[in-house]
């Protein structure tokens, strides 16, 4: 078993609160700080600080494409990043599961919420 932390970037909410800002996009792509970077970017840029470079993006199929299209593989930021889709609303917990089923997480692990 590998001892490198990977993080699971839990995203895959409607953004509902947000709204009409969210119909534009996922609240993980909102712009934030002096530089208007995705929160997802935010993220990412944190865990780097602390040697964590594996990511799975936990994502719905309605918005989630543009994160994809975004981050792509990571390597334009010296990461890894992987992507599990859902077409409904899942929760925190059914998102870990269905990427768990999927293979795409293993221990240990740290768990982002993507809109915090």
């Amino acid at each position: 078993m590998s001892t490198m932390v990977q993080a699971v970037v839990v995203a895959a909410g409607a953004g509902s609160r947000l709204f009409p800002i969210t119909d534009v996009f996922p609240k993980i792509m909102m712009p934030v700080g002096k530089n208007d970077e995705p929160l997802a970017l935010h993220i990412i840029k944190h865990c780097k600080k602390y040697g964590i470079t594996d990511f799975v993006f936990c994502l719905n199929n309605k918005k989630g494409k543009q994160v994809v299209n975004f981050l792509r593989d990571g390597s334009q930021y010296g990461v890894n990043i992987k992507y599990s889709f859902s077409d409904e609303p899942l929760g925190t917990a059914g998102e870990l599961w269905s990427a768990c089923n999927k293979n795409l997480i293993r221990a240990p692990t740290i768990i982002y919420y993507g809109d915090t």
